[in-house]
């Protein structure tokens, strides 16, 4: 019986049902009820253990409830343990975007340093350069201007920089070619117009200079008679030399 009785309880059935008085008190009850005995249904009941049966009956439904909320226990348990690591984990994966923000800006900051420093050396002269595949002809759209013109005449300009002040240059030049207005034209092509050149920029200037500040130093050239090398030389002129004496506090080393 107590085989029986371990067997049953290993399937969750309560100890009372494996107990052979119970089912002899419940016999005897069913017997004595039928035979309209009260007195033997008396006898039987105050002999069994009915009391027994309800005592295992409180102790199994203890034992169901504290197996059941030690169940919810390590569930609830479990759970809180589950966010706990999910909060960690997102926190972690938050502290990695920021540094993967921290670090795009970073790189987008010196991207956009690297991009500033390109436009300005794409907008500076170099120290020495030469301007060709310029060829110069008429302005379609001013008759008396020259323009640079994919239909015009080839031509070649040199240019050194001198000097650099702030917003403005002086330059060395020398061509190749003589086309009308070359100088002009190719420089302000470049974004570089003449100081006092009204005709290919709009000739404002600070100093209020009158006529451009496009001097011809040297020129030389053979004789047309005689195939003599010739060479001319001529100073600045004064109101040149003035503008340059103004810019001497502003001169870029």
């Amino acid at each position: 019986m107590d085989e029986i009785r371990l067997l049953l309880m290993d399937f969750g059935i309560p100890a009372y049902f494996a107990d052979i008085g119970f089912w002899v008190t419940l016999l005897g009850v069913i017997w004595a009820a039928l035979r309209g005995s009260f007195r033997a249904m008396v006898w039987f009941l105050e002999h069994t253990s009915l009391v027994a049966v309800k005592q295992e009956l409180d102790d199994h439904l203890a034992r169901r409830m504290d197996k059941q909320r030690k169940d919810y226990d390590d569930k609830l348990s479990d759970a809180i343990n589950s966010i706990a690591d999910l909060t960690k984990s997102n926190q972690e994966i938050l502290k990695q975007l920021v540094k993967l923000e921290e670090r795009d800006a970073a790189k987008f900051h010196r991207l956009n340093n690297l991009e500033t420093t390109v436009q300005s050396l794409s907008t500076e002269l170099m120290h020495i350069q030469v301007l060709n595949n310029m060829p110069i002809g008429r302005s379609t759209s001013d008759r008396k201007k020259m323009a640079v013109n994919k239909n015009g005449k080839n031509a070649i300009t040199h240019i050194k920089v001198l000097k650099r002040f702030d917003k403005y240059t002086l330059l060395k030049v020398n061509i190749e070619t003589g086309r009308t207005h070359q100088i002009r034209v190719h420089l302000s092509h470049i974004g570089y117009p003449i100081v006092g050149d009204y005709t290919y920029s709009n000739g404002k200037n600070e100093f209020d200079v009158i006529g451009q500040c496009l001097h011809a130093q040297k020129l030389e050239f053979k004789h047309p008679i005689t195939q003599k090398d010739m060479c001319l030389e001529a100073e600045l002129p004064q109101y040149f030399k003035d503008i340059l004496d103004k810019l001497k506090d502003r001169e870029i080393k």
